[in-house]
């Protein structure tokens, strides 16, 4: 599961700020709006909401979110 040259562990989710600013800093109230919309996976950790790294990166594969 480790990705990266150092042996950290890949991510497989995100917080939502920090899906904003992968997504190249889009606004969170558009990543929270991506949610409710099921164009990305919600993944709760206790009250804590993530994201799932496999959705970003579908979302990202596929061109974005329909309008």
């Amino acid at each position: 599961m480790s990705n990266s040259s150092d042996g950290a562990p890949e991510r497989i989710a995100y917080s939502i700020p920090h899906t904003a600013w992968v997504l190249g800093d889009v606004s969170i109230g558009h990543i929270r709006n991506l949610i409710k919309a099921k164009t990305l996976d919600e993944v709760r950790i206790g009250r804590r909401v993530m994201v799932s790294a496999a959705s970003i990166k579908r979302l990202v594969e596929v061109g974005g979110a329909d309008k």
